[in-house]
């Protein structure tokens, strides 16, 4: 037959738009500042041996020591899959500049290096033959990727030759089809053993088996995957270290149907034939001219709504590159947090934690937006107003225009007050528990309310919830000038709630004001004060061992954020914040024992009697009798004085 020549086809790198995705969560979440290469896997579809594909399914990011969730290959298992699979490295630089001044062609000598000391081991410890290279810059403010691609692999100075080529007489088995077009390159022994490059036996080489999309015409130049050229060196190398030069390659074709048989004859001095192609992919650049760097921007592929909750989570991300490794920003994120109250202070709450990247919130309100409500309450318009909107639902609205997908929701709920009969006994039980639902499906509770009475109820449940470490209670309330932040008992852990510092019960504290008495009468800057301080507090709580850590008002080092007090207390008037760490009151009228077994043996009946007479609450806390005994005391040291004195 006439002489034919070997022709490789030239590797396309498929990189999808998941892999992008997952190399933007892998730099802010994990390498953070680092540069280092980045182990991934590509791959080589049988239907199309000429791409390497980059997936998500198949091919996440693969960190040092173990892969994303979800990963699938490992690098340590591409040496088992030769053909099928390739080892690729990805180099992602933290400037456009660092990514212009890299040395690409030290990074490919590294590899092809490499590759050729595999091709010629004569080692039985498997390792990758297969390679592409991703050099880049990752924009992730903008979603944009500037890159090069490069597939490094051995070639020959001088075409390999075909001297014999003919149809197969024997078909292919089944199994043998099956296995090879999962692993695309398989060798046969003389002993008739069936392996792949990477399994190593005594026996000599009878034939490579090749997977293909098309058979090659008779006498025309025959053309092979472009990782055959690679493959060949290694095999050759095996069979000249047994005298052998010719190499038996059947083609077999990817469907299932014919093969063919060819034998190619090897160089007599292999290594000194052996060439490195550096196997840049080439890109459409300006004026038509081929580029081997290109800019891929995602934003007009992404969905908005990802694109938005991505970029809200970004600032926080970046604290951990350089300004706070240990910070933990997950725990934060993922807090469900229950806003009490919609006014001033929720929505100024609410807009810190998104700031924190927070997605769940909750707001339960009984008000309506009105025209005074606007200039303070940053999530209400004037359009609000004018349709006297219910602010629970007019602020998870706008929350949500702010960042869509989050999970928000706005309830309009009117919270039962000792000492205000407003509801009827059933209405009162229905109310209940949908507040105790509502306060146990969430891990933080804001109590935002412009009243004491408005706090005293879900005060009471969440230190029902507290041993079983149920959410965290924050109180937040406003003076003229002075602000405070406190949080409830949590756990094991002993801590005064916004209650246990009064001597009286809550009562109806809102009837027969006046004008100034109904309105929120603070300097403005003091609720976002207030409002952040409460954030940041929780914050600060997520870290190290969470909610039941030891509190301190000072920051000794373990807390990534700083001290851990149960209270803070604000002043404008001298520009000062008091921390504190606080006990529980045995008597409190809210988190004291009796007043919790009152509410978790009677439920609503309970609540129901406090909302028709608040003295119950002195009486069943104890604090009335306690007051009482204090009144004694005084009486007789009163009496004790004036009898002193007459004689």
């Amino acid at each position: 037959m006439p002489t034919t020549q070997v022709e490789f086809s030239s590797p396309v790198l498929q990189l999808d738009t998941k892999f992008w995705r997952e190399l933007a969560d892998y730099k802010l979440n994990v390498q953070r500042l680092g540069t280092s290469a980045i182990p991934t896997s590509g791959e080589i579809p049988s239907h199309d041996p000429s791409r390497i594909l980059c997936t998500h399914t198949r091919n996440v990011l693969l960190p040092s020591g173990g892969g994303l969730a979800g990963s699938g290959l490992k690098e340590k298992d591409l040496s088992n899959e030769i053909g099928s699979c390739c080892s690729g490295r990805v180099y992602n630089y933290n400037t456009i500049q660092d990514f212009a001044r890299v040395d690409r062609q030290s990074i490919l000598n590294s590899l092809i290096q490499s590759i050729l000391s595999t091709a010629f081991s004569s080692s039985s410890e498997p390792q990758p033959l297969l390679y592409f290279v991703v050099i880049c810059y990752a924009d992730l403010k903008n979603f944009k990727f500037t890159y090069n691609c490069a597939v490094p692999r051995l070639a020959f100075k001088t075409p390999l030759i075909v001297t014999s080529s003919t149809a197969a007489a024997d078909p292919i088995e089944t199994s043998t089809l099956s296995r090879l077009s999962k692993e695309m390159v398989l060798l046969r022994y003389e002993d008739g053993t069936l392996s792949n490059l990477s399994e190593r036996s005594t026996s000599p080489i009878a034939e490579v088996l090749v997977l293909v999309a098309a058979l090659p015409q008779p006498n025309s130049a025959v053309t092979l995957p472009w990782y055959m050229s690679t493959i060949l060196v290694a095999i050759m190398s095996r069979l000249q270290s047994a005298a052998q030069h010719s190499v038996q390659i059947r083609l077999v074709h990817q469907r299932g149907g014919a093969s063919i048989e060819i034998t190619v004859e090897g160089p007599t001095d292999l290594e000194a034939s052996v060439d490195c192609a550096p196997g840049w992919v080439a890109f459409p650049g300006p004026q038509g001219k081929p580029s081997v760097t290109t800019t891929l921007d995602l934003k007009s592929v992404m969905d908005p709504v990802a694109l938005a909750v991505s970029a809200t989570d970004l600032n926080v991300r970046l604290m951990q590159w350089r300004v706070l490794p240990s910070l933990d920003p997950d725990r934060i994120m993922h807090l469900r947090c229950l806003l009490i109250g919609a006014g001033t202070l929720g929505c100024a709450v609410s807009r810190t934690l998104l700031g924190w990247g927070v997605k769940h919130i909750t707001f339960v309100d009984s008000g309506h937006v009105s025209f005074s409500n606007p200039a303070r309450q940053n999530l209400f318009t004037y359009a609000d107003a004018v349709e006297r909107r219910p602010k629970a639902e007019a602020a998870a609205a706008r929350l949500s225009e702010v960042v869509p997908g989050l999970n928000v929701r706005g309830i309009q709920l009117e919270v039962p007050m000792p000492g205000k009969s407003s509801t009827s006994g059933g209405d009162v039980a229905g109310v209940v528990k949908e507040l105790d639902a509502l306060i146990a499906a969430h891990d933080v509770v804001y109590l935002l309310t412009d009243s004491r009475e408005s706090r005293w109820l879900p005060t009471v449940m969440i230190a029902a919830k507290a041993k079983s470490k149920g959410p965290l209670g924050v109180s937040v309330a406003l003076g003229f000038d002075s602000y405070l932040v406190k949080v409830q008992s949590y756990g094991d852990r002993s801590a005064a709630c916004y209650f246990c510092n009064d001597v009286s019960a809550p009562s109806d504290s809102t009837s027969f004001r006046t004008l100034d008495q109904m309105c929120t009468v603070t300097r403005p800057g003091l609720a976002p004060l207030a409002s952040a301080t409460a954030v940041e507090l929780v914050a600060t709580l997520t870290q190290r061992d969470g909610f039941e850590q030891v509190r301190t008002v000072d920051d000794d080092g373990g807390n990534a954020l700083g001290a851990t007090p149960d209270q803070i207390r604000g002043f404008l008037g001298n520009w000062q914040q008091v921390p504190a760490v606080t006990q529980a009151f045995d008597r409190c009228v809210a988190c004291s024992n009796a007043i919790i077994a009152e509410y978790t043996t009677r439920g609503a009946s309970f609540v129901a009697e406090c909302t028709a007479d608040a003295s119950v609450l002195g009486e069943k806390s104890g604090l009335a009798e306690m007051l009482v005994a204090a009144e004694r005391a005084e009486d007789d040291l009163l009496a004790f004085g004036i009898d002193d004195d007459d004689f």
